[in-house]
């Protein structure tokens, strides 16, 4: 079955987790690319608290791109579902091109404390800056700064345009919901309930 989502289609017969499953990430996908924006918004507006809106973005932003890029963490709890993030893509009508920005925050994102301690004991002396504004690239090692000139951001040897990931967060945030919308009306692949009627009392949508 082929569902027309107004910029793209969705063939469900590619989906392979369980509808259920698939609307509760949507949910909490789309609420996180919501804050992301926010926080990216805020941080481009600065103000006395824009480290806090910085961190908030990027923790937020690299949580959005764990939920389309599954991290293998070789638990067996992965071999459930091994293609979920391929069917939130379907789901989302994304491609890895649009999602690129997202993709290196996670990256960044992972392991961070064994990434600090890597950087360290490569070089010891070796400055490190956690919070930086400047027009010029960092020497040394940098964990964040931001370029006001170009709106860049940059998070450890990641870099980002901010007004970009504003826009795909955007996008993520509107088809997140639209998809959630969708999964409602898809029988469970179970047949024991349909999700409109298990998932629909458990978001109080039921009417």
């Amino acid at each position: 079955m082929i569902v027309n989502m107004g910029e793209y289609k969705v063939d469900l017969a590619q989906i392979g987790a369980p509808a259920e499953l698939l609307t509760l990430m949507l949910h909490t996908l789309g609420t996180q690319a919501q804050i992301a924006r926010r926080a990216a918004v805020a941080y481009l507006a600065g103000g006395r608290h824009q480290r806090d809106n910085a961190q908030l973005m990027v923790s937020t932003a690299g949580t959005v791109a764990a939920f389309v890029w599954p991290v293998d963490t070789g638990r067996a709890i992965r071999k459930a579902y091994p293609r979920r993030g391929e069917d939130l893509q379907l789901l989302l009508g994304l491609n890895e091109d649009k999602l690129a920005a997202l993709k290196g925050i996670r990256n960044s994102m992972m392991h961070l404390d064994e990434r600090i301690e890597e950087s360290y004991l490569a070089d010891p002396k070796l400055g490190f800056s956690m919070w930086m504004t400047r027009t010029e690239p960092c020497k040394g090692r940098n964990f964040m700064s931001w370029n006001p000139e170009t709106e860049v951001f940059s998070f450890l040897e990641h870099e980002v345009c901010v007004p970009d990931l504003c826009e795909i967060l955007a996008l993520i945030e509107r088809r997140a919901s639209n998809a959630f919308l969708l999964m409602l009306r898809v029988e469970d692949v179970d047949d024991e309930a349909t999700t409109h009627g298990s998932v629909a009392r458990r978001f109080g949508l039921e009417s």
